[in-house]
């Protein structure tokens, strides 16, 4: 076989006959060219040979093919294949590009040939007996029928699977698989006779689909099962632009376009596939996984796969049986092993998620044991409580000439008493914060009196080192008298406690705009920034907190309380000592939220 290259693609036969060509050596893979490639065979048969052979003139997906056969009298007959050509004019109907050849003696003759295409120019002839070739073709089908059989089964159950799991990487896998179908029904000549395209847009339309689709399915299929967003996000930046790349160059398939990004694009992806296969090691030693090992095996048949398609890019290797059947078989096996690993991820996914229900179940009984406890505790501390204070209160009333020390001691009973009731109802509102149950009763209230009442609670001792400050006086606010009460009531005990035994505490309560702002500023140390941050983890105590009752729960159940009414509450320390608490409540009462 010898070959001439009319880059202008404008030669006629004539003209052809008068060239140079140059001998090939079977076969000839020039690429993506818009140049026509004329080709010319010497035939003859043995006197021994049969006289009716086929001549089957590869690969199926080259866009023309003229063909003029010299004959005993010396004239030429002029034939038409390739898939531009609709399977109704072809001189045989068939996948392949065929001809029907004669050879009644053994003179030799001369066959020219002229081919174009838009995708790349791969380009071998053979010579078969009608007995072989149909042979051949039997083989070549049943095969080809069970590697299509496995790609369908895989991507409907893969598919079907993504979206009831609603799996990303599953829906993935599965287009991935199926533009690899695609591709090998372009490569057998398959997808002319499925789709038997009319016109020649339509042909270039499937052949650019089968060429550039695998490369797109791939790039976001190796991106989902490497998770390479989080793992590597500057690698998955460049397989987010070949992504992009590809899915722009789809756009211009049936244009001159095509022929300049597509094997660019291929060999993107073929390299990528190499880079898949090498990040995939890295995970795998970084977590030592079972599916990542799968994974490795089965990106080294994509390699096997890209390598193959590479040579044939770069004109190494001919799309002959050898190379088709060894893709075929490459496919089937990265097939194979990639549906068994990402079964075990489904398995490890689905052993997770029942751990985690497990756990989420234990975690669930042991907060109902936990409210169970906090109610039964709550009651039976209430009522000795309650006979505690009573009865303090009884013998400061009854004893009036009691001894200092001993008057000192039953205040002291009565502050421990509601210092433990407080707690109770602390633990009762942080109970209902964890069952959405806290929603706040908004009345309107006097404030001035509320919050008197609120430092009343404190103690008498506490009520001597107390400020209060109501601008204006008669102010009122639609609140919950009760949860606010115990928010500022943990926001003042906190302060008196880090303010000394003589440290004073302001609270003061103004209008701003709509809002209701309470203020609570004491003499203490104040906090680090980092203790600031922290501020309001349910038990988390400062530094300073060292040598002082306390349970860490205050700042926390405050806080619950007045985002119940929809409002902040935030600390910062003052210029020169001490912390101030700001309690903000919204104006309009729509803002309050159930938790």
């Amino acid at each position: 076989m010898s070959r001439w290259v009319d880059t202008s693609a404008q030669s006629s036969l004539a003209q052809a006959r008068d060239q140079v060509f140059s001998r090939l050596p079977g076969f000839e893979n020039a690429g993506f060219t818009n140049a026509a490639h004329w080709y010319l065979l010497h035939l003859a048969r043995t006197p021994d040979a049969p006289t009716n052979w086929l001549l089957v003139l590869e690969a199926p997906y080259l866009d023309n093919i003229e063909v003029w056969i010299e004959q005993a009298d010396g004239t030429i007959g002029p034939y038409r294949l390739g898939d531009h050509v609709p399977m109704a004019e072809r001189p045989v109907h068939s996948h392949q590009n065929v001809l029907a050849l004669a050879l009644p003696d053994i003179q030799p003759r001369k066959v020219w040939l002229r081919v174009t295409s838009s995708s790349m120019m791969n380009f071998s002839a053979h010579i078969y007996e009608p007995q072989t070739f149909t042979s051949h073709e039997t083989q070549e089908g049943l095969f080809l029928g069970f590697l299509l059989g496995v790609i369908l089964v895989v991507v409907l159950a893969f598919g079907a699977l993504g979206l009831m799991l609603g799996e990303h990487v599953l829906l993935a896998y599965a287009a991935f698989v199926a533009s690899q179908g695609l591709r090998h029904l372009l490569i057998s000549g398959y997808s002319q006779t499925l789709f038997d395209p009319q016109m020649p847009w339509q042909s270039n339309a499937i052949q650019g689909l089968g060429s550039l689709a695998p490369v797109l399915a791939a790039t976001i299929f190796f991106s989902y099962l490497l998770n390479l967003r989080v793992h590597f996000p500057r690698l998955f930046r460049m397989y987010l632009m070949l992504g992009w790349m590809t899915a722009l160059t789809l756009c211009f398939i049936t244009t001159p376009a095509y022929l300049v990004f597509a094997p660019l694009l291929l060999k993107m992806g073929a390299l990528l596939s190499l880079l898949g296969l090498v990040l995939t090691a890295v995970l795998w030693w970084q977590q030592r996984r079972w599916d990542m090992l799968l994974y490795f095996f089965g990106f080294m048949t994509s390699v096997v796969v890209a390598l193959l398609q590479w040579a044939t890019f770069s004109g190494w290797l001919s799309i002959d049986w050898f190379s088709t059947r060894v893709y075929q078989t490459s496919t089937l096996v990265h097939i194979g092993v990639m549906s068994l690993a990402l079964a075990v991820r489904l398995y490890q996914n689905q052993r997770d998620q029942t751990h985690v229900q497990q756990q989420n179940a234990l975690v669930l009984e042991r907060q109902t044991e936990q409210r169970r406890f906090i109610a039964m505790l709550s009651h039976e501390f209430r009522n000795p409580l309650a006979s505690i204070d009573r009865a303090a209160n009884l013998l400061q009333l009854k004893l009036t000439d009691l001894h200092k020390a001993d008057g000192a001691r039953l205040s002291g009973i009565r502050s421990s008493v509601r210092r433990l009731d407080s707690l109770v109802d602390s633990f009762l509102v942080s109970e209902a914060v964890e069952q959405h149950r806290l929603t706040p009763v908004l009345t309107q209230q006097r404030v001035a009196p509320m919050l008197a009442n609120v430092i009343e609670t404190q103690g008498a001792e506490a009520q001597g080192r107390l400020r209060l400050s109501v601008t204006p006086p008669d102010l009122q606010y639609a609140l919950d008298a009760r949860l606010i009460g115990i928010a500022v009531g943990n926001l003042l005990g906190n302060a008196l406690r880090y303010s000394g035994d003589t440290g004073t505490v302001s609270l003061t309560a103004q209008q701003e705009g709509d809002d209701l702002l309470l203020t609570v500023v004491d003499q203490g140390p104040g906090l680090s920034e980092a203790e600031l941050a922290l501020l309001g983890v349910a038990y988390y105590r400062a530094g300073t907190s060292m040598g002082k009752q306390g349970t860490g729960l205050g700042y926390f159940f405050s806080r619950s309380i007045v985002e119940a009414h929809g409002g902040t509450l935030q600390a910062a320390n003052q210029p020169e000592r001490g912390l101030r608490v700001s309690l903000r409540l919204p104006g309009s009462t729509s803002q309050t939220h159930d938790l």
